[in-house]
């Protein structure tokens, strides 16, 4: 006796097929904001994937999904995520405010790509991720000028009392190299 692997019949891929053209055809027409109308249809090729690999011949069914959402999720929902946090993000007025959300967007979409791509050791993935992270000049500025120093100003700290905290932010920054 032969073992089943298609999930999922040729008439009912054909008539998902037909239902995901058809709701495309009305996301197309009926949804007028380019950026919604795009996430709207962003789900619909990985579902044509994933009806595909339910209805062919190869027993790896499981195996073939993993692979359609993951390549979805490391690439076209990593790449719709930058470009909604860039259009958005850059609506924020406050300089400190738009470049802390663009900075923590990308560390998400950083991490998303990370936990979706085909390593196997996320983990290990994650913790090299935020240590050079951490260990980067440039991060340790913006951090301390995008976000440290603002929220001192608002607490109505002085000049001399942000400096200071800052020159202590910088040896906590020392000792974390001299782990």
């Amino acid at each position: 006796m032969s073992k089943k692997v298609k999930v999922i019949s040729d008439l009912f891929a054909s008539i998902a097929k037909l239902g995901l053209n058809f709701t495309e055809g009305q996301i197309e027409k009926k949804v007028p904001n380019e950026i919604a109308q795009r996430g709207a249809l962003l789900f619909l090729k990985p579902s044509r994937d994933i009806v595909v690999a339910l209805n062919d011949e190869n027993p790896a069914n499981a195996d073939q999904v993993r692979t359609v959402v993951l390549n979805w999720v490391h690439d076209d929902l990593a790449d719709y995520l930058e470009d909604v946090f860039a259009l958005y993000g850059g609506k924020v007025s406050d300089p400190s405010k738009r470049a802390l959300l663009l900075f923590l967007a990308q560390v998400a979409v950083d991490v998303l790509q990370l936990m979706s791509d085909h390593e196997t050791d996320n983990g290990e993935q994650l913790e090299a991720y935020f240590e050079g992270l951490l260990k980067n000049p440039d991060t340790r500025q913006f951090l301390k000028d995008a976000f440290l120093s603002p929220v001192l100003k608002k607490a109505g700290a002085s000049e001399q009392v942000i400096t200071l905290v800052g020159s202590a932010v910088d040896v906590l920054f020392d000792a974390l190299d001299k782990k």
